[in-house]
């Protein structure tokens, strides 16, 4: 469902051999820059490496910049949902097959 200021999926998925789960994913605003000041997760990043954080927040904004073909992705198969679930990096990469190689690199943390 697209409205003027958001857009997100709400699903129902069962597919075979798995459980029965909802799902709801609300997409960011292009204006809603996430940083270390406005951030709680980032700004725990920022106290002990605020480079990473930086990265991060980048990263981020990478990602809201392409909801809308993230959101076309995840709805177009109940399969893409499930992926989403259980491996939202793999998920993200089908998705969005431009990212570079290295752009979850530090997501993880050292």
């Amino acid at each position: 469902m697209t409205q003027p200021t958001r857009r997100f999926v709400k699903g129902r998925h069962a597919l075979e051999g798995a459980p029965v789960f909802d799902m709801i994913l609300l997409g960011a605003l292009p204006d809603d820059r996430p940083t270390p000041e406005n951030n709680g997760i980032l700004a725990g990043i920022a106290q002990a490496d605020p480079v990473r954080a930086q990265r991060l927040a980048t990263r981020l904004q990478e990602l809201i910049a392409r909801n809308d073909a993230f959101f076309a992705w995840i709805e177009a198969k109940p399969e893409h949902g499930a992926l989403f679930v259980n491996d939202p990096v793999t998920a993200i990469r089908q998705a969005l097959p431009d990212l570079p190689s290295d752009f979850f690199d530090d997501w993880g943390g050292k």
